[in-house]
Formats: C-alpha cells, sequence, structure tokens
C-alpha cells in the first residue's frame, strides 16, 4: 500500500483513530484520581489482559513482557504493581512456558471482584494513527499463499459488532477483542504462522471473535466452509476392528455430538464437543478419571476396542488429529488452491473461500478428506455478512 493510498485508506476508517479499551467499572472509577494523560496506560492493560483470557478462553494468560514495553516503556512495572494493589490485577509470577527460569512470560487476570463491577469501553483519541507493523512467519509455498490470500481482505470503513454468538460471553471484551484484531488486519499484521507443537496455521482472522468476521471485506461476497465434527470423523482412521469401523462410519452419517448429547441425556451441542475435546486433548488419562467421562463411556458402549485402543491409551491423540487436519486442510487443499489461483483462507477444520469459488474448494477438500479416512465429510456453509 503506498503512502498515499494509506492515508486515504485511514482517514476513510474514522475508529482508526480513537483507542477503545475495554476495563472494570472499578478501574474506572480508580482513573478518576490519575492524570489524563497517564489513564491510557492503565486501561491498555487490563484491556489486553481481558482480550486474551477471552481468545484463549482461560482465566490466566501469559503476556510477554515485550507487549508492555512496547506501549508502556521500561516503567511498565510500576503500572502493574499499582493495578494489583488496586485489586484490578493478578500476576502469576511463577508462571513459566520453558523449565528455564529465564522462560516467562508470566500470566495475568483480572480479579473477579473486580469483573463483578461490571466493564465498560473508553475511548482516547490518537495523537497520531500508526497502523501495527506486520509480524507474519509464513515457511513454506502454502503458508505464503495464505498471506497473499489474506492480504487481499480489507477492514470495513465502518466497525460493526453483532452480539457475541455465546450468552455467556462478556459483549464490551469482544468488542474490544474484534476492534484489536482489525487494526492489526488493516496495518496487514496477520501474525501467520504455525503453532508450537503441532502444524496449524494460526493467524488472526482464525483468532479474531467469529461474530467479527463480517468486518472482512472481499471484492466478491465470502463464506466460512467447515467440515461438520472434523476430529471425530478423523477418528475413523484409527478404528482397527472392522464391525466397529463400519457402525461408526454409519453414525456419522448425522452429527456425532447430537447423537451422544441425545443419548447420554446431554441437550447442549456445544458442551458435548467441549467434553469430547476434554476427552481427546488430555495427555495424562488415568482409568478411574475415563470412566466418569459420558463421552468416553458412548464410546466404550458402542467401540469397546476403539475406546481402549485409542481413546484410553493414545497420549498424543490431540496431536495426531490436528497434525493429520492441517495436513489435509491446509497443505492438501492449499497446495489445490495455489495451483488454481483461488482464494483460500484456512481456518483448521475449514476455510473462508469467495462464494463463487467455495463450492470447488469444498469438493476437493471432500475428496481430500474422503481419500484419507474413507468417508466423505459433511461440509457446512456460513456467509460472511453484515
Amino acid at each position: 500500500m503506498t503512502r498515499r493510498r494509506r492515508e486515504q485508506f485511514v482517514k476513510s476508517r474514522a475508529w482508526l483513530k480513537t483507542h477503545s479499551f475495554v476495563i472494570t467499572h472499578s478501574l474506572r472509577k480508580r482513573l478518576e484520581s490519575v492524570p489524563l494523560d497517564q489513564r491510557a496506560q492503565y486501561c491498555y492493560v487490563q484491556n489486553l489482559v481481558l482480550i486474551f483470557s477471552d481468545q484463549y478462553e482461560g482465566e490466566f494468560v501469559p503476556i510477554a513482557s515485550l507487549m508492555w514495553k512496547e506501549k508502556l516503556g521500561t516503567g511498565y512495572k510500576s503500572v502493574i504493581r499499582e493495578m494489583r494493589e488496586w485489586g484490578e490485577l493478578e500476576v502469576d509470577e511463577d508462571f513459566r512456558w520453558s523449565t528455564d527460569k529465564s522462560g516467562y512470560p508470566m500470566s495475568y487476570a483480572v480479579p473477579r471482584s473486580a469483573m463483578e463491577t461490571g466493564t465498560c469501553i473508553v475511548d482516547f483519541e490518537r495523537k497520531r494513527v500508526r497502523l501495527p507493523r506486520p509480524d507474519n512467519k509464513p515457511q513454506g509455498p502454502v503458508p505464503e499463499y495464505a498471506l497473499e490470500c489474506l492480504s487481499k481482505l480489507r477492514v470495513a470503513e465502518t466497525l460493526t459488532f453483532p452480539p457475541p454468538q455465546a450468552p455467556s460471553k462478556n459483549a464490551d471484551i469482544r468488542r474490544a477483542h474484534i476492534k484489536w484484531h482489525c487494526e492489526h488486519i488493516a496495518g496487514g499484521d496477520f501474525s501467520l504462522r504455525y503453532g508450537k507443537k503441532v502444524k496449524r496455521l494460526f493467524h488472526r482472522v482464525l483468532l479474531m471473535p467469529s461474530e467479527g468476521r463480517c468486518n472482512l471485506k472481499y471484492w466478491c461476497p465470502l463464506a466460512e466452509y467447515d467440515v461438520r465434527a472434523c476430529h471425530p470423523l478423523l477418528m475413523l482412521k484409527l478404528f482397527t476392528n472392522p464391525d466397529e469401523r463400519t457402525r461408526y462410519a454409519q453414525m456419522l452419517s448425522g452429527d456425532i455430538y447430537t447423537t451422544i448429547g441425545r443419548e447420554m441425556g446431554i441437550d447442549d451441542r456445544g458442551r458435548v464437543k467441549e467434553d469430547f475435546q476434554r476427552v481427546v486433548n488430555i495427555g495424562h488419562k488415568t482409568a478411574d478419571w475415563m470412566a466418569k467421562q459420558y463421552v468416553f463411556q458412548f464410546y466404550y458402549e458402542h467401540f469397546p476396542i476403539f475406546a481402549v485402543e485409542v481413546l484410553f491409551h493414545r497420549k498424543d491423540l490431540a496431536q495426531y488429529l490436528q497434525n493429520l487436519e492441517a495436513g489435509l486442510m491446509v497443505q492438501r487443499l492449499g497446495a489445490f488452491c495455489r495451483e488454481h489461483g483461488l482464494f483460500w483462507v484456512p481456518m483448521h477444520d475449514g476455510f473462508i473461500a469467495s462464494m463463487d469459488e467455495g463450492g470447488a474448494i469444498s469438493q476437493q477438500a471432500s475428496t481430500i478428506v474422503k481419500a484419507e479416512v474413507g468417508l466423505a465429510p459433511h461440509i457446512e456453509c456460513t456467509p460472511l455478512s453484515t
């Protein structure tokens, strides 16, 4: 983007001219006694912790000190210390990403007592609009092509903030979360990179709240395509008993999460999916713990050989399924889209595509998955509309 086009881009998007932070009402009350020119730094800290808590769905979240230093300078520790004294921030100082004592970052959380006062959005006018610098790390032709496609997206001139799809989500946090990602995407920073332990491809379009993707524009309408119950489908490859495999394939013709929920008395599909992931993801599995999990009970009642051989004994099941998914939906499907020049944004077990090309990509995805596991997936299409 040339300098002139960049200036026009910023000028047409008023939302880029303000810092918008989500903070607690209790912090807002505290800031009344803080000089005006210092308030934004306290808001920045709590805002970032709340956004990361929403993104990673955890109370305590790791944040590198570099992120504090870039915005607050070397005096960031005094800001954090004061917020801890106010009861507006908690810090787990013993947290490490590695066994090395220098392996920070530490993890942070906003105390429940502060959250109970409620949240609000506060805005600060930017003295100068500086779009975030791109921080993309594509490794190989497929990630490079994904970045090329991502770079064709444009952020809307006026942002919209639909209500969160999950009622339990905080609307203020989601609003700040969406705007934060939109600011980075507007500057070409998709933070595209592979995962640390698996070959999944991560980027901001994937990580931003799903309801906020309606703010991403292309020259033609876009849609998100998703393989229904992808990991349960990929598990079909691991069945060693022919009879169990046949019966499981028949069960996959419907929605496996709904089937499990109906039989086990759970009417919340989202909860069943989360509990399935819990059984798959846990590395240290004990017989006592697994016996209490209704998802394991379901598989053991219908497919006892598979349940013992795979769900119970395989400690690397989650990593195996994620790498298999990435091999199919990123590497193979990405290579196909690159070869044919099709707009494609990988989304783990799905992708975003233009609606006029999505059908062809879906057909190829179905062919790839069926060749690997022996059963064609059900691919759902959801338009990205305002």
